[in-house]
C-alpha cells in the first residue's frame, strides 16, 4: 500500500482513503480512531496510555479521524475518513503527549487536512525509550489491537531491554572516510551499516539485518575537504537538490524531506528526524566528497505485511535521482574528476520483487542471494548523468533477474520496458 513505501510526513488525505477502501486491518502498530477528546482527565489519561502502551510494544502509528468496523473475524479494520473538526487538537494532543509519564515520549504528531474541512491528525511513536511509565504510575502495553497493564515481569524485561538497546547505541561511533581508494570509502560504508543495523535489531528485536538499498558515490581526485561544513550552508545543499533537472521521481527532489544536519564530518540527514531511532532513510555528504543514500527495504507495519518485498520502482527511481544529485552538488563544488558511482541491495534474501499493479510478471520467487552488487560506474563528473541511468539500469536488471523474471525490466516513466 502506498504508505508502506512513504515516510509518514509524505502522507495524504488519499493515503488515509486507500487504508479504509481496502480495510486495512488494526495492529499492534497500527490503530484508528475516529474522535480525539481531550476535555476532561480521563481523556487526556486515554490518549496517554494509548500511545505509552504503542510505544512500549516497539512503536507505531495512531490515526484519529478514521473510523473502525468489525469484519466477520471480529478484527477492526479501516471503515471510512471521519476528519476532526477541532483545530486545537493538534497542540492540545502535543501538550498533553510532551508533558505525562517518564521518560519523556519520543512522538511526532502529523497533521494532515481534509479536503473538505477538517483534518487528521497521525501520531508516530517511537519505542527506543521504552518502558514508559504513565503520569497515573502504571505500565502499559499494546498487545495485537488492546492496550493492558504490564506485568511485573514484562516491566523487568522491558528495562533490560532498554540497557541493551542504550549500550548498542553509545558503542556506534561515526566513521570518518578518508579520502583515499574506493574500497576504503566503501570498507567504512560497510561499518556505518553493520552499526546502524544493530541499532534496528536492539529496537526492533529482529533476529535478522533488514533489507538495504544503498547508493554510494566516491570522488576519486578529490581534495579533502571537498564539501567543507565550515563553508557551505546545508540550505545551499537543498537548494542544489530542489534543481536537478531529469528526475525520474518527478514528485519529489531528492532531499525534499530531509533536514541535514552539519557535523564537522560534514552532513548527515535521516527520516524519521530523530538521534533515538534507526534511519528508515539517510543521507550523507562526507568532507571527502563521499555521498550515500540508504533506504530501508522493511514494511512500514510488518505485522500487516509479511511478505517482505524489493519495490523495482523506487530503488531505480531514488538510485537515479540520488546520483544526479550528487552531480549537481560536485559540480557546485568545482569538482571536475573521476567519480565512481554504485548502488547495491543487502540482506535481500527471502524478498520477493514488488511491482507495480496491472504488470504480470506469474514466475516471480524470492531472491536467494543476500547482496545483489552489480559493478560500479566510472567516469567524470560531467558524464555522471549518464552514469546515473547505467548505476540504476544495471540494478534493476540484476533484481529482475534474481527474482526469476526470466529477461530483465526497467521501470522508466511510469513503465515498464523489457531490456
Amino acid at each position: 500500500m502506498a504508505i508502506d513505501d512513504k515516510a509518514t510526513a509524505q502522507w495524504t488525505e488519499e493515503d488515509l482513503s486507500e487504508l479504509c477502501d481496502q480495510n486495512r486491518r488494526e495492529s499492534a502498530r497500527l490503530e484508528f480512531k475516529s474522535e480525539l477528546g481531550l476535555g476532561t482527565d480521563r481523556e487526556k489519561l486515554e490518549a496517554e496510555r494509548d500511545v505509552q502502551g504503542m510505544a512500549n510494544s516497539g512503536g507505531g502509528h495512531i490515526i484519529y479521524g478514521i473510523a473502525e468496523a468489525a469484519l466477520e473475524d471480529g478484527s477492526q479494520a479501516a471503515s471510512h475518513l471521519t476528519p476532526l473538526q477541532d483545530g486545537t487538537l493538534y497542540e492540545r494532543l502535543n501538550n498533553v503527549l510532551d508533558s505525562r509519564g517518564e521518560p519523556r515520549l519520543p512522538f511526532e504528531i502529523h497533521s494532515i487536512g481534509a479536503a473538505a474541512e477538517g483534518s487528521y491528525l497521525v501520531v508516530e511513536i517511537f519505542g527506543h525509550h521504552r518502558p514508559h511509565r504513565s503520569s497515573d504510575g502504571r505500565f502499559c502495553v499494546r498487545r495485537n489491537i488492546l492496550v493492558r497493564q504490564m506485568t511485573e515481569g514484562e516491566i523487568g524485561e522491558a528495562y533490560r531491554d532498554r540497557f541493551i538497546r542504550q549500550a548498542a547505541a553509545l558503542s556506534i561511533p561515526e566513521g570518518v572516510p578518508e579520502p583515499g581508494p574506493a574500497d576504503e570509502a566503501r570498507r567504512e560504508q560497510r561499518q556505518r551499516l553493520s552499526r546502524e543495523f544493530a541499532l534496528y535489531r536492539a529496537e526492533t528485536g529482529a533476529t535478522a539485518d533488514p533489507g538495504w538499498l544503498s547508493v554510494l558515490a566516491i570522488p576519486l581526485d578529490a581534495e579533502d575537504p571537498l564539501i567543507d561544513p565550515l563553508r557551505i550552508e546545508p540550505v545551499e545543499l537543498w537548494e542544489a537538490s530542489e534543481r536537478v533537472d531529469g528526475r525520474w521521481r518527478p514528485e519529489e527532489a531528492p532531499l525534499t524531506h530531509f533536514n541535514l544536519r552539519r557535523t564537522t564530518r560534514g552532513f548527515y540527514g535521516q527520516l524519521p528526524d530523530r538521534d533515538d531511532t534507526y534511519p528508515r532513510y539517510l543521507v550523507r555528504f562526507w568532507r571527502s566528497g563521499v555521498s550515500e543514500y540508504g533506504d530501508l527495504l522493511e514494511p512500514m507495519f510488518p505485522e500487516d505485511e509479511p511478505q517482505r518485498l524489493v519495490p523495482s520502482a523506487a530503488i531505480v527511481e531514488y538510485t537515479h535521482d540520488f546520483l544526479l544529485l550528487t552531480q549537481q552538488v560536485y559540480r557546485f563544488m568545482g569538482y571536475g574528476g573521476v567519480v565512481e558511482a554504485e548502488a547495491r541491495l543487502e540482506n535481500v534474501a527471502g524478498y520477493r520483487l514488488g511491482v507495480r499493479p496491472g504488470f504480470d510478471l506469474p514466475n516471480l520467487r524470492p531472491i536467494e542471494e543476500h547482496v545483489l552488487a552489480p559493478d560500479p560506474w566510472r567516469g567524470p563528473v560531467d558524464q555522471l548523468g549518464q552514469g546515473a541511468a547505467e548505476v540504476a539500469h544495471r540494478l534493476a536488471d540484476l533484481t529482475f533477474l534474481a527474482a526469476g523474471a526470466g529477461r530483465p525490466y526497467f521501470f522508466r516513466n511510469g513503465e515498464y520496458v523489457r531490456r
